[in-house]
């Protein structure tokens, strides 16, 4: 099985895979605006709206949160976004996760008026000489991590990074595991907070997946996977993010 890609939602197709193609460094028109190559996961748009996450203390809502695209040099990426107009959450500031990947991971969070969450990151464990640009992982908040582990690694995920974050501008503690499988990378984080609920109709609608043999469609089916229609199935994770399946 692996990963095809994901699907975002949007009033205005046209408008969000421009945004995005600047950060994929796409700038063709492949096969229509509602679908964008971008290396470590196709990106695909359907027309419609969503429902806004609403105003809660972060980690509260759990699902599909943001995609991460990858970067040699978070120094150069945020000159690249001021010359681009685009603001930055976390003004000139570049925070650091450390321990993630085990040396740690350096992100920024351009602002998206998309409905979802963007981010640049540069990962301290990779060579000097890594060029890749493309989508580094997908972030997924929990609320339970144990209950998602367990999901994850039934779909062919393992563990790469396993930490406990207490972040210092303001003492959240998060729970950050990457887990590596089906040609990608979930970042899965769960923060310290008494209470979570699934983002529902969001504008990160899904993420699309391939079966590659008769026997990981059946497995699909006995863990109650939907059927959509000719091909298609579709499966809830624990966190309320929608996953479709492709036979």
């Amino acid at each position: 099985m692996k990963l095809i890609g994901a699907l975002l939602r949007s009033p205005d197709p046209a408008a969000l895979r421009a945004f995005l193609a600047q950060f994929a460094r796409q700038t063709d028109a492949v096969e229509s605006s509602y679908h964008l190559r971008c290396p470590g996961c196709d990106l695909w748009i359907e027309k419609g709206t969503y429902t806004p996450v609403p105003e809660a203390p972060e980690g509260s809502y759990t699902g599909l949160s943001h995609l991460a695209f990858r970067r040699q040099s978070l120094v150069e990426a945020t000159k690249w976004l001021q010359t681009a107009n685009i603001p930055i959450v976390q003004g000139n500031h570049i925070p650091f996760n450390p321990k993630v990947w085990g040396t740690g991971m350096c992100y920024v969070n351009p602002d998206c008026d998309f409905g979802f969450g963007l981010e640049l990151c540069q990962r301290l464990d990779l060579p000097d000489t890594d060029k890749f640009m493309g989508i580094d992982h997908i972030g997924i908040p929990v609320a339970d991590m144990a209950e998602s582990l367990a999901f994850y690694k039934d779909l062919g995920f393992a563990v790469a990074s396993d930490v406990n974050i207490l972040r210092a501008t303001d003492g959240a503690i998060i729970h950050n595991v990457m887990v590596e499988g089906c040609g990608t990378v979930l970042e899965l984080y769960e923060f310290a907070l008494p209470s979570h609920k699934p983002i529902q109709n969001g504008a990160f609608a899904a993420l699309r997946f391939l079966t590659e043999s008769a026997q990981e469609a059946a497995a699909l089916q006995a863990k109650g996977a939907k059927f959509l229609g000719p091909g298609l199935w579709s499966l809830t994770a624990p966190g309320g993010e929608r996953l479709e399946f492709f036979t």
